[in-house]
């Protein structure tokens, strides 16, 4: 049953900022008696945003397309509770999210709490995604555009590496074998314990229409060589790709950090526990099509000692093509006060995205040390185009408990008085010129900022919290 809204959704084009077709700002209309709960970017720009009416025991889904147009809204049953009154949102803590998870392309997203799968019309049916596969072990989920992969073992015959192959277009299920290539250490010296091959550590690290990528490292034991086993993988089982590419640095030394690649553990340090993350976390890989490879991570100069914590000293981009050859090569030395300093790896966010004309963007930060450092790099020889290191405060209540909004927030900078963002719409304003001069516009009121940034351009939620007003904003790579 669909809830009547307040008004049709409006698409509004601001002067000046939004004065062209691509760059849009659209009012999010919310059902009578729902109230907003939480939304999800893709990776490809959709958009899916869902608000909760508790009592009627009911949610709304919306979709928006990557040209900021709504494609469906649709009401079902759902078991989501939030918080009670008295611990309201944004009040004494955090907000209780939605959990969703979307495909890339924006195709499919599932509901974790109800157990629901929606296509991309709105259609939808049951779907437990975290229900256990008798006699499987699950190490590995890996959702895909097409399907959703389990990969594991059987708990009794063969000890082999198998996967389940969801379809998410009618939950179909099939079991595959899945056959790891052998690689060949190519690093000088003994490798790790933890990283070295034969101990069959793999990572999921990306897929695409035909295959799906697995990686394996070896670090050596001086941290100076860096070896990532790359095997691509058919939706079949069968080994698509199959390289070795091997990393050096020179007088310096690959360190940890919270890249999106690697694991972490809880430890003991004495008085208080902390988070280690594991030697797979030297850096990542990024999978440009089939054409190209970039490889990148963090270094330190200081050799030897705790590798959980680390003073940094800068950072590296190599690019391979589709062969493993190195295209090219970037260092860049980092001279800051918080970045220099003693830190643990797993606060040390690093982040690699492609932006617009053929350029990647790069971004370092920690919230704990209040830095972050932002770079833009050219794709097609790696010169550095643009740096920055912003200055801003950190207001723990917005971060945390989501004090004055629906999401985190927390980072406020005195250029853009009012404005209230997370790290990536920080960053966003260094990327684009004109999210800068958006963001530098005088406000009325207190506005909230979340962003997501992709090659078809950068996608923004900005909320209203007193006037219960919310909008999606995006805007074109120049």
């Amino acid at each position: 049953m669909f809830q009547k809204t307040r008004k049709i959704y409006l698409i509004t084009l601001l002067a000046g900022f939004f004065s062209t077709a691509q760059e849009k700002a659209v009012d999010i209309e919310i059902p009578d008696k729902h109230v907003f709960v939480d939304y999800v970017f893709t990776e490809n720009g959709n958009t899916y945003l869902v608000s909760s009416n508790q009592r009627a025991k009911e949610m709304t889904l919306q979709r928006f397309d990557a040209m900021v147009d709504q494609k469906f809204s649709k009401t079902f049953r759902s078991d989501y509770k939030g918080l009670a009154a008295f611990f309201g949102r944004g009040m004494n803590a955090a907000p209780v999210p939605y959990n969703m998870i979307a495909t890339k392309d924006g195709g499919h997203l599932i509901g974790i709490q109800d157990d629901i799968i929606f296509d991309a019309q709105g259609l939808s049916r049951k779907y437990d995604r975290f229900s256990e596969i008798k006699g499987f072990e699950t190490t590995i989920k890996l959702l895909t555009d097409q399907y959703d992969l389990y990969l594991g073992r059987q708990n009794k015959g063969d000890e082999g590496s198998y996967f389940y192959r969801t379809s998410l277009a009618d939950q179909s299920r099939k079991l595959i074998k899945l056959n790891l290539p052998g690689f060949e250490s190519q690093v000088s010296g003994n490798p790790t314990k933890v990283s070295a091959s034969e101990s069959n550590i793999w990572e999921d690290a990306g897929f695409d229409a035909d295959q799906f990528y697995m990686v394996n490292k070896e670090l050596n034991k001086d941290r100076t060589e860096n070896q990532y086993n790359i095997a691509g993988i058919d939706y079949d089982g069968n080994v698509a790709t199959k390289m070795s590419i091997l990393l050096k640095l020179k007088n310096k030394y690959f360190a940890l950090s919270n890249s999106g690649f690697g694991g972490y553990r809880t430890v003991d340090y004495g008085i208080v526990g902390g988070s280690a993350m594991d030697e797979n976390a030297t850096g990542n890989v990024y999978f440009d099509g089939k054409e190209s490879y970039y490889i990148y991570g963090l270094y330190t100069k200081d050799k030897g000692g705790d590798m959980n914590k680390i003073k940094y000293h800068g950072f590296y981009i190599n690019k391979y093509n589709s062969k493993g050859e190195l295209l090219w090569t970037m260092e860049k030395a980092i001279t800051g006060k918080g970045f220099n300093s003693v830190q643990r790896p797993l606060a040390v966010e690093a982040r690699f995205v492609k932006i617009g004309a053929g350029q990647i963007g790069f971004r370092i930060s920690n919230i704990m040390e209040k830095y972050a450092h932002f770079f833009i790099v050219d794709g097609s020889d790696g010169h550095l185009v643009k740096e920055a290191t912003p200055q801003f405060n950190i207001d723990g209540n917005r971060y945390v408990n989501y004090k004055g909004g629906t999401f985190a927030t927390g980072f406020e900078m005195k250029t853009f008085p009012k404005k209230h963002m997370d790290v990536n719409t920080m960053f966003a304003s260094f990327l684009n010129p004109n999210v800068d001069a958006f963001l530098k516009t005088a406000a009325e009121t207190d506005l909230n900022y979340n962003c997501r940034i992709t090659e078809n351009g950068l996608f923004f939620i900005e909320e209203n919290f007193k006037g219960k007003k919310f909008r999606l904003l995006k805007f074109d790579w120049k």
